[in-house]
């Protein structure tokens, strides 16, 4: 876990769970394990509250998002793959529901009265950015060179040999250029019209919000709309911390 203060009135933090703290080394990755990994970490999340600081979680999610590309190959012939943006917005829905239960229980142990808000997102990136011609970000499970011969052949997806583990698919990783959640008006989003005008401003506030940045880029921006693309964005503590300091 790691922490980057922002500067402003009051105490923000904007505090970052690696997927691998989540879903340790050496554990198989059941839902058990994954809260009780969570769990710890919102004790120590609660604590901050508690010392009077303004928090925002911000988490990573490769290990869940991997495991679902998984279940995606083992199950294709039974039921639909979704995919790997898709994938991405399952495993920010999994991990927001650990944080804001878990959370929300050490909160109410220290009697303190903060709610608790996840926020799913999407993170806007340049079409033009080099990485798009260039992937190199791994993911999903390992095949023969003739399984990713296929797939490259038949499905258009970029393989590679992985040091000398098998093949694997490989995805651009663009740098993130916003948060496009941030943005929304609240009479789009009621939850947030607290006298606030938007998501932006609720996290500055001083509320507690778990948010979920770090995960597969959901979005490309165009001229007037924007599209999804399967790709893996990281820097997101970076790029929230920014955001939320203007």
């Amino acid at each position: 876990m790691s922490t980057d203060k922002t500067s402003g009135d009051g105490r923000r933090v904007v505090v970052a769970l690696g997927g691998n703290a989540i879903l340790q080394p050496g554990q198989v990755g059941t839902f058990e394990e994954q809260l009780f990994n969570v769990d710890g970490a919102m004790r120590r999340i609660a604590a901050l509250v508690e010392d009077g600081w303004h928090v925002v979680l911000t988490h990573g999610n490769g290990p869940q998002v991997g495991n679902l590309l998984i279940q995606n190959a083992v199950a294709a012939k039974t039921v639909a793959p979704m995919p790997m943006d898709v994938c991405g917005a399952m495993s920010q829905g999994q991990i927001g529901y650990m944080a804001a239960q878990t959370l929300a229980n050490h909160l109410r142990k220290r009697r303190l009265d903060v709610p608790v808000v996840t926020l799913v997102t999407q993170v806007a990136v340049d079409p033009k950015d080099k990485a798009f011609a260039r992937p190199s970000k791994p993911v999903g499970p390992f095949y023969s060179e003739a399984e990713a011969r296929k797939m490259m052949l038949e499905d258009g997806l970029t393989m590679r040999e992985d040091a000398g583990r098998g093949w694997r698919r490989v995805v651009p990783s663009p740098e993130p250029r916003e948060i496009v959640e941030l943005e929304v008006e609240p009479q789009h989003a009621p939850e947030f019209d607290q006298g606030l005008s938007g998501p932006r401003e609720f996290f500055q506030s001083g509320t507690f919000i778990a948010g979920t940045i770090d995960a597969p880029g959901q979005i490309e921006q165009g001229c007037d709309c924007g599209r999804t693309v399967e790709i893996v964005v990281h820097g997101g503590v970076e790029l929230i911390g920014c955001l939320l300091d203007h």
